[in-house]
């Protein structure tokens, strides 16, 4: 099969995939919100904030490392090499994420007390060290599978994965039961770290089985620097972007409940104990039940991400700058123009959604309140993708710290005096800021301009239109007495179908266009 051939066989699988993702994702924090309840998700988010730090350690830059070696030695290596580089990259993976792994095991009580609040979290954190060299082995194992093109088994990995973790959650929720929070975040982690463990297993024996696929023989490697310089040059500053990234969200996950509960403290005089369930409950409506709402949409978006990088590191490899201007330029547009109509469809539908999804939560307020940033959140992942595929992975470290001190400081003024409304106010900045960041320095090393009309102006036209049109057919159905989640989800499909006849009407893109954009990796080899 071509490459074109073979790009448009894998957008079609992981997109698939990634939405099926999307959808046990949301599925199991339903599940498990009924089960914790407000109160628990906000603990269950801390947890998690310190195991994603964790992750973020054993793992971070690796997969796209392996990714970028592999994609450049396969054009001209043999299975010998292809062993040796896969060999180092595992065995690098393995030991990181067990020395992480010992650190997080050693530390859990003093993490629990300090960072979490909660002692008796450390369990938790002591179950989830025992996932993390499983965890960075699996991380290697992706980047392998997304640069030899294997999106299929990969994404079933991840599928299998999630399907093992809602499977033993479930099992282990019924036999234990939940008898606080405490003990059901340890429960869900448990069902985690089993899944780790699966999905290592399941992806070693794809990768033994698809290295054997390789040539025996190949043309001589050119001489490069050593594998280690080689990947350190890759993975150092993506961990760097990583950890700063994950260090923020744990210190967030901690530190934000801890500023709510000081505010619902002073500025509403509720007791201590009423206090720090009130900024739990708010921080899991927000970050565990809003947010993935939020981002549920991406699936497409996010699919482009990870073929993009590549990608680009081919087309880079090969010094074409014009087909490169040529994909980055439709994916940045693709990207607004579907970001624009989720905005508007979310705002309008926010509350109707929510309230079927999480009755009774008030999810719907700050989904409603956050829709008009998702281009922003949307344009900021696809432009980060990007400018990993052009090598431009020192940058993002840079900004990663910009997006650091802007939070941090915002949260620090804003959340103290004005609670939940004052962490909206900081995601509206930093969202904005981050994003047109990440997207100036992509048209700025590809020597590129925006273009207003087709990527902005036009879209904008035709979410208003068809807000307008949703917004008179939500009134009719509520006059009607049906508001419920069929109306919300007819009247969702509906204003995509007249979003999607109007794009082509007001010349946002052409069909032209997007065969263009899937037609740049026509010339190419068999993989």
């Amino acid at each position: 099969m071509g490459r074109r051939g073979l790009f448009l066989k894998n957008a079609v699988v992981l997109t698939a995939a990634t939405l099926a993702l999307r959808l046990i994702g949301m599925v199991f924090r339903v599940v498990i919100s009924n089960r914790l309840g407000a109160e628990g998700m906000g603990l269950y988010q801390i947890v998690l904030s310190v195991y994603m730090l964790a992750t973020t350690l054993a793992s971070a830059g690796i997969s796209l490392a392996v990714t970028r070696l592999v994609s450049e030695e396969q054009i001209r290596t043999h299975r010998a090499g292809m062993k040796k580089l896969m060999g180092f990259c595992i065995a690098v993976s393995a030991v990181l994420g067990a020395v992480v792994g010992a650190v997080l095991y050693a530390a859990a009580g003093i993490l629990a007390a300090r960072w979490i609040g909660e002692p008796e979290s450390a369990g938790s954190l002591q179950v989830l060290s025992l996932s993390m060299p499983f965890l960075a082995v699996s991380a290697a194992l992706r980047g392998y599978f997304t640069a030899r093109r294997r999106i299929a088994f990969s994404s079933m990995a991840q599928l299998l994965e999630q399907g093992v973790k809602f499977a033993a959650c479930m099992l282990l929720i019924g036999a234990w039961g939940v008898n606080d929070a405490v003990f059901g975040c340890f429960l869900v982690m448990a069902a985690d770290t089993l899944s780790e463990w699966f999905s290592f297993v399941f992806q070693y024996i794809g990768y033994r089985a698809d290295v054997r696929r390789l040539p025996q023989k190949g043309l001589p490697l050119a001489r490069t620097p050593p594998l280690h310089q080689r990947m350190l040059e890759i993975a150092a500053p993506v961990a760097g972007v990583r950890i700063v990234g994950s260090a923020l969200y744990t210190v967030e996950n901690t530190l934000v409940p801890s500023l709510l509960e000081r505010y619902f403290s002073s500025a509403q005089g509720l007791a201590a104990e009423a206090a720090r369930s009130g900024a739990l409950a708010q921080w899991g409506q927000l970050k565990g039940m809003g947010i993935p709402v939020l981002m549920f949409p991406s699936t497409l978006l996010a699919s482009f991400v990870l073929l993009l990088v590549p990608e680009l590191s081919e087309l880079r490899a090969r010094g074409d700058r014009q087909r490169s201007q040529q994909v980055i330029a439709l994916s940045l547009q693709v990207t607004l123009t579907a970001a624009i109509g989720v905005a508007a469809g979310l705002y309008l539908l926010a509350e109707p959604l929510c309230e079927a999804i999480y009755p009774g939560q008030g999810i719907g307020f700050y989904v409603q309140v956050l829709a008009p940033l998702v281009p922003f959140m949307y344009l900021e992942n696809v432009a980060e993708g990007m400018l990993k595929g052009l090598g431009e992975q020192k940058i993002t470290f840079r900004y990663s710290l910009i997006n650091v001190a802007v939070r941090l400081v915002l949260i620090a003024v804003l959340v103290p005096r004005a609670g939940m409304r004052g962490f909206l106010w900081m995601m509206l900045v930093d969202n904005v800021v981050t994003a047109l960041l990440h997207a100036n320095r992509v048209l700025v090393v590809m020597q590129m301009r925006v273009d207003w009309p087709r990527w902005v102006l036009r879209p904008l036209a035709a979410a208003a239109a068809v807000y307008g049109c949703g917004f008179f057919v939500c009134r009719w159905l509520r006059t009607a007495g049906q508001d419920g989640l069929w109306a919300a989800l007819f009247t969702g499909a509906g204003m995509a179908a007249i979003y999607l006849v109007l794009l082509p009407v007001l010349r946002c893109f052409t069909p032209q266009q997007l065969r263009e954009l899937f037609a740049l990796t026509k010339a190419g080899r068999k993989r």
